[in-house]
């Protein structure tokens, strides 16, 4: 993969605006570009040396919006001549290219957020985001399988295919129906994975860290209760009772870091 950036703008991920108001964007940018080949050019002077790039190249995936491709002769009609066929891919925050769109906006849209309200955060004057840019790896995922779609087509027609993917449209597409309308529509808003049961969640230890409890397995959930010396029923681990929950925190409390390290080293019950 052949990363090229505007050697004037560069990324903002890597000293720009974004690694100005947040240093973790830097290290972001080295992570994720490590096996690239990373191409700084000025895309009016070094023109030729893009047209040979894209030569060799069987996906254009394209990050800059219209007016600076037509700008800079970087539009999918510049490149058909070049190559006999190969996949030109956009990459926009929405379909209409109206609005821009960041992970939270995308997430929000979809009325996805909505299960990441506990009804304790509500009742906060700010409710803080995942960490992790799930729209924004959703996206990446999309992107991939639609370059692939899109490279066997160009070689089984011998042509160049054309394609625009969206940030809200992957959202939309692959994580809108794990929360349906349906869904949406009742007055059920805890689920299994973000907190319904105590067999799947996460408890603070006596000193420092968590123990990341999954054990919903009737299995995973005795070995887990013998291991920590918690009598709990097996069927109250699908229990939303505050009791249960705290049983379940007190008898975990109890336990340190180290303590808690050296029984699930050898714990197969889905805990960690």
């Amino acid at each position: 993969v052949i990363k090229i950036e505007d050697k004037s703008f560069g990324d903002p991920f890597d000293g720009g605006s974004f690694d100005e108001m947040d240093s973790s964007f830097s290290d972001w940018y080295r992570t994720l570009n490590e096996t690239k080949e990373i191409k700084k050019l000025d895309l009016i002077n070094d023109k030729e040396e893009v047209r040979l790039l894209i030569q060799g190249a069987s996906i254009i995936l394209m990050g800059l919006p219209k007016k600076v491709q037509r700008k800079y002769s970087l539009e999918l009609e510049d490149f058909q001549s070049i190559r006999g066929h190969g996949v030109y891919m956009e990459m926009t925050s929405s379909r209409d290219q109206n609005f821009g769109m960041h992970d939270l906006n995308a997430l929000a849209k979809n009325n996805l957020l909505e299960l990441h309200m506990s009804s304790e955060a509500k009742n906060r004057k700010w409710i803080a985001p995942p960490f992790l840019p799930v729209a924004g790896v959703t996206f990446a995922s999309h992107l991939a399988t639609e370059m692939l779609a899109g490279l066997i087509q160009a070689q089984a027609q011998s042509r160049w295919v054309s394609r625009v993917a969206s940030l809200d449209e992957a959202v939309q597409n692959l994580l809108s129906p794990l929360y349906s309308k349906k869904l949406r529509e009742s007055t059920q808003k805890e689920f299994l994975h973000n907190g319904r049961y105590p067999c799947y969640a996460i408890y603070p230890l006596k000193d420092k860290g968590f123990l990341a409890v999954a054990s919903v397995e009737q299995k995973y959930w005795d070995r887990f209760c013998k291991a920590f010396n918690l009598n709990i029923d097996q069927a109250k681990r699908f229990l939303n009772d505050e009791k249960v929950f705290s049983c379940v925190a007190e008898g975990i409390a109890s336990f340190n870091f180290k303590e808690a390290t050296e029984i699930c080293v050898e714990l197969d019950a889905c805990v960690s």
